[in-house]
């Protein structure tokens, strides 16, 4: 487990165990170094450059939906962290290349795991988000029994909506849930949300 220094801060414990920041300054360095790193342009722009130097116009070429301002924005900050270098070139026209350091090349082993990962469990994220989708979506209406008509959605554009023919339903949902359901009359007879949104609808047309 992290310990005490000497000096009063926190440090890791034994060998393999997570390492605490010492200071607040250093918990937001780290956090601003996850944003860097974690971008996905700077991601892409760091495994285009695996193989070695490239010019500024075959990245933009190779990454696909970058801008020009976007990458020339991206290139100046990993510089600016030490992850890329610039070789210009005394040449006419000029030329310049962009190129990993040392400490950017040792960037490409999590990168790679991290695509690893994400190539290996893509069908179950795939899965969970459609069962996510499937829970969170607007309950339908159920079908109306036989001989009876079938019921209607509360409109969502119009939630005050206007009397239905006799024998038909409404349903009023609320936040993909159903809260009420009844002719026009049962639900305006009642204190529920359908005769609120009536009401409040009536009271602003012109008289």
């Amino acid at each position: 487990m992290a310990r005490e220094a000497a000096d009063g801060q926190l440090t890791a414990g034994e060998a393999g165990e997570r390492p605490s920041c010492a200071t607040e300054h250093d918990v937001r360095s780290v956090r601003e170094l996850f944003r860097r790193v974690g971008d996905k342009w700077s991601l892409q722009v760091v495994s285009e450059l695996r193989d070695g130097p490239v010019r500024f116009m075959v990245l933009l070429d190779r990454i696909d939906g970058i801008s020009h301002r976007l990458l020339a924005k991206t290139l100046k900050s990993l510089e600016r962290d030490g992850l890329v270098t610039r070789l210009a070139y005394p040449e006419v026209p000029p030329r310049v290349e962009y190129a990993l350091t040392s400490l950017g090349e040792s960037l490409l082993e999590p990168i790679s795991a991290l695509a690893a990962w994400a190539e290996r469990h893509r069908p179950e994220v795939d899965a969970r988000r459609a069962q996510y989708d499937a829970r969170n979506s607007p309950i339908a209406p159920a079908p109306a029994p036989p001989g009876e008509a079938a019921a209607k959605p509360h409109p969502a554009a119009t939630p005050a909506a206007r009397p239905t023919p006799a024998g038909h339903r409404i349903l009023v949902v609320d936040r993909g849930h159903v809260v009420e359901a009844g002719s026009h009359e049962e639900l305006l007879s009642g204190n529920g949300l359908y005769a609120s949104l009536w009401r409040a609808e009536r009271s602003q047309e012109p008289a």
